[in-house]
């Protein structure tokens, strides 16, 4: 393990203004730190974590910081439910990093287990923590007083971002960066971005208008979104993702599509970010008129600028936080090799 005292390769990144002042609110919850310990109590009751050491590196990426920072606006419930759905989706991702994680055939096993409880079958075995929190989750989304469409669409975006699990596994099988095409379909997926937008309604308890929803601004924004968060979380995961061999960063697809160096392609990732944020901004902008162009109501304006507000908070809020998280700080020097050491799932 390295040294607490050896700088971590690309460690000069988390100071560095990779995208300079993006110029979007960004905001924190009053109530983070009295969500923190109701989300940390309940965690202690699931017996998530092997041993009081595995529990201090998660209380260390600070998970509950992110929520407070990308979730401002919603109230105590909805905050838990943030909190609750974020640690299952980090530590499921966990699981599955790195090439001495799990393969691909036995991702996928594991993951068809989580299908089966949204598929409502009585034969899931309960092989973790990890699936009963995701039952526990799963249940609590239902009972959500939001529209069959909106249900709709959180089902097929669990499949999603589930699924991508295993077919990232089967991705790093080729030991090449991914095409650009393919790296999008994966890492929206895998970052479970779709999901985290899907909050922004469920705990801010105000449904987007399917009209405006499906409009092509609100789709952009939410592309925009997606991507931005990734494109900045590959940058600082970038040395540490190397090192396991991971292949689904945008910067290793960058440099894998121009043949340019590293240090370019980072400069080139930094550079969309700070377009793609430029065409967000102007697309939150107009966002009032094209309300007024689909006739909604005031109450539906509201819902529609409400979830561009939540939108933005994702971008303004996220990259701070991870600057500051041991999640990407102190990989290196925390994290032991196994990558499964931390967290009982499946037959492990």
């Amino acid at each position: 393990m390295t040294s607490p005292d050896t700088p971590a390769p690309g460690s000069e990144l988390f100071t560095a203004p990779l995208w300079g002042d993006l110029e979007v609110r960004s905001a924190l919850h009053p109530g983070t730190e009295a969500g923190r310990e109701r989300n940390l109590r309940r965690l202690r009751g699931r017996r998530l974590f092997a041993d009081e050491r595995a529990f201090d590196w998660y209380r260390s990426w600070d998970l509950e910081g992110l929520v407070g920072a990308v979730y401002p606006y919603v109230d105590d419930v909805g905050l838990d439910l943030c909190n609750y759905a974020t640690t299952f989706m980090t530590v499921y991702d966990d699981q599955f990093e790195g090439t001495s994680a799990t393969a691909s055939a036995e991702a996928a096993a594991e993951v068809r287990t989580c299908l089966g409880v949204i598929d409502e079958r009585t034969d899931v075995p309960a092989t973790s923590p990890l699936t009963g929190i995701f039952a526990e989750i799963w249940h609590e989304w239902l009972r959500a007083g939001l529209s069959a469409e909106w249900h709709a669409r959180v089902r097929t975006d669990w499949v999603y971002c589930l699924t991508s699990m295993a077919h990232e596994r089967v991705a790093l099988r080729t030991g090449k960066p991914l095409l650009l095409d393919r790296y999008l379909w994966l890492r929206r997926g895998t970052s479970y971005m779709p999901l985290f937008l899907d909050l922004i309604e469920l705990a801010g308890g105000r449904e987007c208008p399917r009209i405006a929803f499906h409009a092509p601004p609100l789709q952009i924004m939410r592309c925009i979104t997606m991507d931005v968060v990734n494109y900045m979380n590959d940058v600082l995961s970038l040395h540490k993702e190397m090192a396991r061999g991971d292949n689904d960063n945008i910067v290793l697809t960058t440099q894998g599509t121009y043949g340019c160096s590293l240090d370019e392609a980072i400069s080139r990732v930094c550079a969309s970010v700070r377009e793609q944020v430029r065409r967000f901004t102007e697309l939150h902008g107009r966002l009032p008129e094209m309300c007024a162009d689909l006739g909604l109501s005031g109450e539906e304006t509201e819902a529609v600028l409400g979830y561009g507000h939540g939108l933005e908070c994702w971008i303004g809020g996220y990259d701070p936080w991870q600057r500051r998280s041991a999640r990407y700080t102190t990989a290196f020097a925390q994290r032991p090799a196994d990558q499964r050491w931390a967290f009982r799932m499946g037959r492990t």
